[in-house]
């Protein structure tokens, strides 16, 4: 069902209908693919699946937030960031809802959050594009 609707996705050039089929891609993906297996074969299995639904989830978010669903795209975000937190692009999307809600607060925590975990889970700190994207966004709620 998983593969299907991500290949509909793809074929569809009616951007609300492509975005439905993502979402409801990402809603019945499961992480990891087949957990009790073992076996080099399953691996790239399970990273297959997994790269279609990063591109999926990440479709989606960018949806949910041009139509101001920020409590489903922070949702979705925050899996993302528990199945790979040194990924950035849901922390940026994080910053946009917080931003979208005029919450310094909370998009300085996010921020905060996006250094730890890339600390802790690659030991490196976030990219300038994801640094440049958080100063842009906190100045512009402070001033």
């Amino acid at each position: 069902d998983f593969q299907a609707l991500i290949k509909l996705a793809k074929q569809e050039d009616h951007m609300e209908t492509k975005a439905t089929l993502f979402e409801r891609a990402a809603n019945i993906y499961r992480h990891p693919y087949a957990k009790d297996l073992d076996g080099i074969w399953v691996e790239a299995i399970r990273q297959n699946l997994y790269l279609q639904y990063e591109n999926a989830a990440i479709f989606t978010i960018e949806n949910m937030i041009n139509i101001g669903n920020f409590a489903n795209a922070l949702e979705l975000s925050n899996k993302l960031i528990d199945i790979d937190p040194s990924l950035e692009k849901p922390y940026q999307f994080i910053f946009r809802i917080f931003y979208s809600l005029n919450d310094a607060t909370q998009l300085t925590r996010a921020y905060e959050n996006c250094q730890n975990n890339l600390a802790q889970s690659v030991g490196l700190k976030p990219s300038s594009k994801t640094k440049n994207l958080y100063d842009e966004l906190i100045n512009r709620l402070i001033s």
